[in-house]
């Protein structure tokens, strides 16, 4: 059995591997108790034979991951970094170290899935486009206001404006509240149609547009292009092919 890790900016995804097959089975968020929460998380299993995790930039959350599973079962995780070239996928960064984790692995997950070449669109906090070929090599990509950083910046920056919450999304509101949450979705929705539009038909080969993160399951019935992939373990998924890397005889 092995066990990944994905820590996010809101909160750290748990999935397990085994032969069932690969399965998210543990939502952390950052905030409230919690290494009494990842506790009872990993009191569910049995010591793994392999873990392996990802972050951007909770290295103190990472480095008390670390500590609970040492202190548990002795065992160390295998933090994922973004480097010039692993497991089929070639880095297009001249300083190949300055790109997310998460984004490699949500590319070495397009490449584990079949999905290349793809336009992978990761739908968090902070939304990121990347780009990879047919071939695996990654050409480039986009950093973003997801929906919950664009709402926190109108609500925080902006004269009189309040957390908009959850609720309907409609094209033209009747009030301010709805007009936030409304406005924010279809303003990512329209950046998400339109860049992948622009990624197509700057290319030779056309990719798959790829959607994974927390809200890809509201954006992609809303777009407008051909019907994307919603992958929501692709981390994940990048995870287990760098662990059959590693782990290779």
């Amino acid at each position: 059995m092995k066990l990944y890790f994905d820590i996010g900016n809101s909160r750290v995804k748990v999935a397990v591997q085994d032969e069932r097959g690969l399965r998210t089975e543990g939502r952390i968020p950052h905030s409230g108790d919690w290494p009494r929460a990842l506790s009872d998380v990993l009191d569910r299993y049995q010591p793994p034979e392999y873990a392996g995790g990802c972050y951007v930039s909770s290295e103190t959350l990472a480095a008390e991951l670390d500590a609970s599973l040492q202190a548990r079962w002795g065992v160390s995780c295998n933090w994922l970094r973004s480097v010039p070239e692993q497991a089929g996928l070639v880095s297009a960064y001249e300083s190949p170290e300055l790109l997310g984790a998460d984004r490699w692995a949500a590319m070495l997950g397009a490449l584990e899935r079949g999905h290349a070449p793809a336009c992978v669109v990761d739908c968090g906090t902070a939304a990121t486009l990347d780009v990879v070929a047919a071939d695996g090599h990654h050409k480039g990509g986009l950093i973003f206001a997801g929906l919950s950083l664009s709402r926190q910046a109108l609500s925080s920056r902006a004269h009189r404006l309040s957390d908009a919450g959850e609720g309907e999304l409609p094209l033209l509101a009747t009030e301010t509240l709805t007009a936030i949450r409304s406005g924010t979705f279809h303003a990512l929705c329209s950046a998400v149609d339109g860049l992948y539009r622009s990624v197509r038909d700057s290319l030779p080969e056309i990719p798959r547009l790829i959607l994974t993160g927390g809200d890809a399951h509201m954006v992609a019935p809303a777009l407008e292009v051909h019907r994307p992939i919603v992958e929501p373990d692709l981390v994940f998924w990048g995870l287990v092919r760098a662990a059959r890397e590693k782990v290779a005889p």
